[in-house]
Order: structure tokens, then sequence, then C-alpha cells
């Protein structure tokens, strides 16, 4: 299963979800808080840091390899860098690489990367750690992105967001423009949500690095992520996403089953096609709904 392969670290955690925590319950003596730094425009996303915006970004680093070391310095250079704008969330990452050439990178189907090298982040934006929004990429900007709810990762949750990647000799580069729109979130003038990022290292054994110091004695992944803080002005109200579809079918069958070559004749082709909406008014309420729903993919 993919949740199974989306952070193999993580299943160390026996993870516990029997009563919510909030932040000053968390064990981990570490504290890892990242300042938003509000930007004015949109950064022009070329999977290189090539806007200037990025000069602007608040760095962290991913000093800690979870897996399969405990928490013990990271073999690799990781850095990362947080903007935001009224719209957007910004992530870009810095992938330092000692041999390049090992980097494993595919261009294929959404979510189905899991097996590369990639970088991303889990994004709690109520800082409950009841629910969080999973966002990954490749060197060569494949989408992964699931849903994490207590003890479970939902991998068929999809987002509309934004990524873009380059390899280079000394490693890759990544960003990502994650809309306000595609996540609920409180209404609160300012905010500071949980956040934590994560790089993949598929080599002789698959090294997982973190942002945070993760105390394994833990059961609660959420409950020890970082923060982001300061978040203001968010934009989100009004979005409409529209989901069309159309099928397709068509029967036949042998003329004779006893005579393999009788030929073979088709019925009439079918159809049909359908939609499905969702609205969200404002940053904590989703509404959706469909017409003429294809009961295959409920």
């Amino acid at each position: 299963m993919r949740s199974t392969i989306l952070l193999v670290a993580l299943t160390a955690f026996a993870f516990s979800n029997t009563h919510a925590r909030t932040a000053a319950d968390t064990t981990n003596e570490f504290k890892f808080v990242v300042k938003a730094v509000k930007i004015d425009r949109d950064i022009d996303l070329t999977g290189k840091l090539t806007d200037p915006l990025w000069r602007l970004a608040p760095r962290v680093h991913l000093n800690y390899e979870i897996q399969p070391g405990n928490n013990t310095p990271a073999p690799q250079k990781t850095t990362v860098m947080v903007l935001y704008n009224s719209r957007y969330l910004y992530l870009g990452f810095s992938c330092r690489d000692t041999a390049p050439s090992k980097i494993r990178a595919h261009i294929t189907d959404r979510d189905n990367a899991f097996n590369d090298d990639f970088v991303g982040a889990i994004i709690d934006p109520y800082q409950d750690h009841q629910r969080a929004y999973e966002v990954f990429e490749n060197p060569f900007g494949v989408q992964m992105d699931g849903m994490r709810n207590g003890n479970n990762e939902d991998m068929s949750f999809d987002m509309i967001w934004y990524s873009k990647a380059s390899l280079n000799d000394s490693g890759y580069t990544a960003e990502m423009a994650i809309p306000f729109s595609s996540m609920r979130f409180p209404t609160k003038k300012i905010q500071n949500w949980g956040l934590e990022f994560f790089r993949n290292l598929p080599r002789t054994s698959r090294v997982q690095i973190s942002w945070v110091h993760l105390n394994l004695n833990d059961p609660c992944l959420m409950c020890q992520m970082g923060t982001l803080e300061g978040l203001e002005g968010l934009q989100s109200t009004g979005s409409v996403e529209l989901l069309p579809y159309a099928m397709g079918l068509e029967s036949g069958s042998i003329n004779d089953n006893n005579v393999p070559n009788s030929g073979f004749s088709s019925g009439p082709v079918t159809g049909r096609v359908g939609m499905g909406v969702k609205y969200t008014p404002n940053p904590s309420l989703s509404l959706e709904g469909v017409a003429n729903p294809d009961f295959s993919q409920v």
C-alpha cells in the first residue's frame, strides 16, 4: 500500500490518538519554529529557486536522520525556505547530494514516486494534531499528496497545488506553491500552524531525514511537529472546484458460441456524464455535491 511506502520511518511509531493533545502536551524537548515571512506577489516557480524573493525567506535545515538512524546526523545537507502571500504557502527545498548520480527520479503518474528521492511537508493548520495535509514531490516535480487523520493516512486524497523541481550537479532543488484555498484552516487573524519537513533518499537502504528531532518513544508524530508562526491575512473564501467526468460503454458477443470464427457483434455504445462540485465559502467549511455520480468510484 502506498501509505506504508510514504514514510517508512514513521512505522516505528505506534500512532495513538485515544485523546486530543495540545501543543503543550508534546514530550519533544526540542523546539522547532520558523517565522512566516509575507511577500507581496506570487513567486515564479522554475524549480531552481531563481526568483529573487527566495532571498527573503527564513531557512531551516533537516539535520536528523530518523531512518535507519535514530536522530543521528543527516548524511546530506537539506535546506528549506518558507514564504507566503495572501493566496499561497511557498516552500523551497535545496537538496545537496555528494553522489548526485545516485539520485533516483522518474517521470511517472501522480502519487507513484514514493520509491524515488523526494522532499515534502506535513501541514497541520489547526495545530490540533488531528488532521494534516501531506505534500511531496520528486526531483522531476511529480506530486504525491495525502491526508493524515489521527492514526491513518489517506493517500487517495488529492488537492490542488503546484510544484516544480530541477536536478543539478550538486543535487536538486524543488519548489511548492500550495493555495490556501485548497486547505481548511482557522479564521484567526494571526495563526500558528503545525509543520514538519522530510527528505527521502533511497540508496542501499531507505534513508529518511527530518527537520524535527523525533522522540521514538512518543507515539504521536503530529504532537512533535514544528511550528510555522505568524501567518496573517490569508485568502481562502469563495473557491469552487469542478470535477467533470465522462464514460462510455460498449458490449458485444460472438455470433455463434459453437463456431469460433462466426464473427463478433457489438451492441450500441452507451455513455454518461456527470460532475462533482466543491465549494469553500470560508476557510473552515467546505461543501461538496455531485450530479449523476459514477458509483464505481464511490
